[in-house]
């Protein structure tokens, strides 16, 4: 059982740049095995430059979570999760876009089998009809 709460905020600036920022939080109860039942506390910032290049966009996006581990804090403490992305897009036509992408993920635990470092690397092709 999850109950969520959600919310936004996007702010526009002349030079046509948006900021949006989300704030959620997730409170699981996994009463099948309640040991990982979590609270979850996500703040994220997306700052979108489009046109940054005649037909290209920007994103640039940082996301911190704060994860309560509740019956396992003794062992996993609370954990940090950092998420800094990277988006470029182009725009092929008025219906097409590709773009890559960087995500690097580093979770911070007290118990090392929690610990990770994480890079992904993506390219897209969107055609929308």
């Amino acid at each position: 059982h999850t109950t969520s709460l959600s919310a936004d905020q996007t702010f526009f600036f002349s030079t046509q740049h948006l900021l949006i920022a989300l704030f959620d939080a997730s409170f699981i109860d996994n009463y099948n095995n309640s040991a990982t039942s979590t609270n979850t506390y996500l703040l994220r910032f997306d700052y979108i430059m489009p046109e940054i290049i005649p037909q290209y966009t920007l994103g640039l996006a940082l996301a911190s979570t704060v994860t309560d581990t509740k019956e396992q804090k003794a062992t996993r403490g609370t954990e940090l999760t950092l998420n800094p992305s990277v988006d470029f897009a182009r725009d092929l036509s008025a219906n097409s876009r590709i773009s890559i992408n960087y995500d690097y993920t580093k979770n911070k635990s007290n118990d090392a089998n929690y610990s990770y470092r994480k890079h992904v690397f993506t390219t897209e092709y969107r055609y929308s009809f």
